[in-house]
């Protein structure tokens, strides 16, 4: 009973190193590392919210002098 139970852990361990080394096969693209998409995804991710915040200004401001008709 005992000798299976080691044999259990010991597949266990095999099948998480296993699990381990797919993730990171599949994860890590290579000549990549994690920390720098991780730092270009925040960038990219201010500037579009920068973008799209300027982009809105922009919008309501032309609806706004259309409004008081400014651009007839």
């Amino acid at each position: 009973m005992n000798n299976s139970f080691q044999y259990f852990g010991t597949k266990m361990q095999m099948h998480q190193q296993r699990v381990e080394h797919t993730k990171e096969v599949l994860i890590k693209p290579r000549g990549v590392s994690m920390r720098y998409i991780k730092r270009f995804l925040i960038y990219a991710s201010f500037l579009s919210t920068i973008i799209s915040a300027s982009c809105l200004i922009y919008i309501v401001q032309w609806l706004e002098a259309l409004r008081k008709g400014w651009l007839v």
